[in-house]
């Protein structure tokens, strides 16, 4: 298989905005990132064919 990018690295967790809490507290939801990920999420939004070699962090739990 041919890929235009790969990225190696390790993938983190980036805390995005995800609203307000009822006591008005900014509520923060977790997400894949990393700027490998990010990276290559990008270019592929964009049309290219990647792919990513790094590791998962137990730290992001299940589903990432």
């Amino acid at each position: 298989m041919n890929y235009d990018v790969v990225a190696l690295g390790e993938c983190l967790i980036d805390f995005t905005p995800y609203g307000r809490s009822e006591a008005g507290q900014p509520l923060y939801e977790r997400n894949p990132g990393g700027a490998p990920v990010n990276v290559v999420a990008a270019l592929a939004k964009l049309g290219k064919k990647t792919g990513f070699i790094g590791i998962k962090p137990r730290r992001c739990g299940k589903g990432f």
